[in-house]
């Protein structure tokens, strides 16, 4: 009965270190998923940091950091299910966040199109808040080179607002 305690406690205390160590562990930079990258591959940085469920590296494409939407437009060719559909979500965020830097990797990498920020099951009044916001943020804009896709954008926008319900 005292090994079982002993055990117990040994694995208890292990599992509590780990625990512990997380918990601890701060969110990845950019420099870090960018050096990944480069020296283990693009699967082993989506693996790091772009785990489908608890990746932390969608948080800074969303925030718009130019590095890491550039990053995201890097690793999304070989990116797959979840992780493609979270890395294009998180980069329709960024169009909001850094319309010019994203615009300007949307205008040289033709993979997808992320003018309609992402959305999840929101109420029409937040819908229409949210493409609020997008407009206001693809409307300042102002580089000459991206007014081709400024405009694609700006008309995707009205368009998918006039598919919204106003109630």
């Amino acid at each position: 009965m005292v090994s079982f305690r002993k055990s117990a406690a040994t694995l208890l205390a292990a599992v509590f270190s780990v625990a512990v160590a997380n918990a601890a562990s701060p969110a990845p930079t950019v420099k870090q998923m960018q050096d990944s990258l480069a020296h283990k591959g693009a699967k082993a940085t989506l693996a790091a940091y772009f785990d489908c469920d608890t990746g932390t590296g969608y948080k800074l494409i969303d925030e718009g950091d130019a590095g890491a939407v550039k990053l995201a437009f890097a690793l999304l060719p070989v990116a797959h299910g979840c992780q493609w559909e979270s890395i294009a979500f998180s980069i329709s965020h960024a169009m909001t966040t850094n319309p010019t830097v994203t615009m300007r990797l949307l205008a040289q990498h033709d993979i997808l199109d992320p003018c309609v920020p992402g959305m999840n099951n929101e109420t029409p009044p937040r819908t229409l808040a949210i493409l609020d916001d997008a407009q206001r943020a693809y409307e300042s804009v102002t580089d000459p080179a991206l007014a081709k896709v400024k405009q694609k954008c700006l008309a995707e926008l009205k368009e998918f607002r006039a598919a919204q319900p106003t109630h």
